[in-house]
């Protein structure tokens, strides 16, 4: 790192010594994604931002990662899934919009959605409702309905699992 904050990794670029940023741009991307899992597209971002700014070495560092098994955009979607479900306590939809955002295909998407325990999402929207309900200034039940279903699909939930969550919980 140089005293302004930015890598030195660019400087070999620049005099010319390309082999040797192609190395240490793979083992710095080794380092990341030993620790946890990555999209391909966040190691791309990385990878410019650390100075590749030529797509064939970041085809190349992404593809070596992917073949070593260092990247495996399955593996990704499903960790993805279980974090933005359990600790972000988001839903199917948000979740969807998170993976597209992030590169990942629409099979590959469907595939990590389709583990979602059933039990513990409707758990947690459950929980998520009654706490809207809870915390509701108003006792007309057209208000709350509206105001649950407006953050509820704000969290990516889908209007029949809030609505019969929530009639549920209503009464009606």
């Amino acid at each position: 790192m140089t005293s302004t904050g930015k890598s030195d990794l660019s400087k070999g670029s620049e005099e010319g010594d390309g082999r040797d940023l192609h190395s240490e741009l793979l083992a710095r991307a080794m380092r990341l994604c030993a620790s946890r899992e990555y999209s391909v597209q966040d190691i791309e971002l990385r990878l410019r931002k650390w100075g590749a700014h030529s797509g064939q070495v970041t085809e190349a560092i992404t593809g070596q990662l992917v073949r070593e098994g260092y990247i495996d955009e399955a593996r990704f979607a499903s960790a993805f899934v279980n974090d933005k479900l359990k600790y972000n306590r988001w839903g199917r939809v948000k979740i969807r919009y998170g993976l597209r955002s992030r590169g990942i295909d629409d099979d590959t998407a469907e595939q990590a959605l389709s583990t979602i325990d059933e039990k513990l999402y409707r758990e947690i929207a459950e929980r998520h409702i009654a706490g809207i309900l809870s915390s509701a200034k108003t006792s007309d039940p057209r208000a709350l309905f509206a105001k649950v279903v407006r953050s509820m699909q704000s969290k990516g939930f889908e209007y029949p699992v809030i609505k019969e969550i929530t009639e549920k919980l209503l009464g009606g």
